[in-house]
């Protein structure tokens, strides 16, 4: 197993701040006996290790060459195709703080309904109004200010400008974090589902996925002040909040949010993709009480209100006929989904996340990833940079 530069250790409660001297082993680790590592980031070499019941783990990325005398690579069977696995065989001993490069919070994306979060609601109101409405609503506050403290006014506005200029010379070069690298999987991953035991198997793609696309827009002069906006959007999130409480009967795996800022100057169709892992769970879930309560609502008063558009489009792709690859990129779309899991030892129901190492094996070329080929198509045009 070729080494790579960091590895990474996957915890499920937070690690104490300041790091101590010695991290405690895992309880998995005190079970086995050696300490669990992953060789691919966000990827838990088992499922025990997967999101737990209050659905956040932490992953400690640590520098491969502070360990690389004690480390054993091996290939854990309960990992499959996803994960390549590395074993320190110092009974317990815990790792150093100065071994972690960084920690990584690792949350499920259904933690946060996709219209209650800050920078996406952030987005929504921005989108209603355009730049030079934006711009002149600011002139006048510029303005109003400068009746009242004269010179004094164009401080603010200064020092807000010149902070910006200063973090984003600092972050450009490397004297402050960039914030906006924060999450990003610094390799080559896909998605891969695993059992209902936590197991990913060694077939790709060998689940059918439904995705289902929803979207909304306003086309009225009030924005969102027009009459039905806020009742669609009470729905929406009170819809979306009921599929991810009741994932298992739906057979919902989750969903991300889109806004799509190209079409006009302001108020712009919002889209949510959903995945679920059957046709039947997503027509159980248009049957169920809190949909048709919403569905009736729409019938009743789509007439009167026809300046709102809805819409959804669904695709259902049978296994071995979808695949995924992300490169240096954050957690998105089908990578956001979770499955419920059950650990066959403790009986631990946990949300195994659908990451995985797509630099080797059948997961490095599409066709391997839907399990069409050995994986190998590709490599007449040379080494992999992955």
């Amino acid at each position: 197993m070729p080494a790579r530069e960091f590895l990474y250790k996957i915890l499920d409660s937070p690690p104490p701040s300041p790091l101590p001297e010695t991290l405690p082993p895992t309880q998995l680790d005190a079970n086995d006996g050696f300490i669990h590592l992953s060789t691919a980031e966000q990827t838990p070499i088992t499922a025990k290790l997967f999101f737990s019941s209050h659905e956040h783990v932490w992953v400690l990325k640590l520098r491969r060459e502070a360990l690389d005398g004690e480390i054993r690579y091996s290939t854990d069977p309960n990992a499959g195709i996803v994960d390549g696995c590395a074993h320190v065989h110092d009974s317990l001993r815990g790792l150093g703080k100065d071994n972690v490069h960084e920690v990584i919070e690792v949350k499920r994306s259904s933690d946060i309904p996709w219209n209650d979060c800050g920078s996406r609601l952030k987005s929504f109101f921005r989108d209603q109004l355009s730049i030079t409405t934006w711009l002149s609503l600011g002139a006048v506050a510029q303005g109003l200010l400068f009746f009242a403290l004269g010179r004094l006014a164009f401080l603010p506005s200064v020092a807000v400008i010149l902070y910006r200029v200063a973090i984003a010379y600092l972050q450009a070069t490397g004297w402050m974090q960039n914030p906006y690298m924060d999450g990003i999987i610094k390799q080559k991953t896909s998605a891969q589902f695993p059992d209902a035991s936590g197991s990913y198997g060694s077939t790709p793609a060998n689940n059918d996925v439904v995705v289902l696309l929803i979207g909304f827009r306003n086309n009225h002069p009030l924005g969102i002040l027009a009459p039905g906006v806020k009742e669609i959007g009470e729905g929406f999130s009170a819809m979306t909040k009921d599929l991810d409480a009741q994932a298992e009967k739906f057979d919902f795996l989750g969903m991300t949010s889109w806004l799509n800022a190209n079409t006009r100057e302001t108020q712009n169709e919002t889209l949510v993709v959903g995945y679920f892992k059957t046709v039947e769970g997503l027509h159980a879930f248009a049957h169920d009480d809190l949909h048709r309560k919403w569905w009736a609502w729409w019938n009743s008063n789509y007439k009167k209100w026809s300046h709102m558009s809805i819409y959804h489009e669904v695709y259902h792709a049978p296994k071995g006929h979808w695949e995924s690859i992300y490169a240096n990129s954050h957690v998105s779309g089908i990578q956001s989904t979770t499955t419920k899991v059950v650990d066959q030892e403790t009986g631990k129901e946990m949300w195994a996340s659908p990451i995985v190492d797509a630099s080797r094996g059948l997961l490095k070329t599409s066709a391997g990833r839907m399990s069409r080929s050995d994986g190998k198509e590709n490599d007449k045009y040379g080494d992999d940079p992955y």
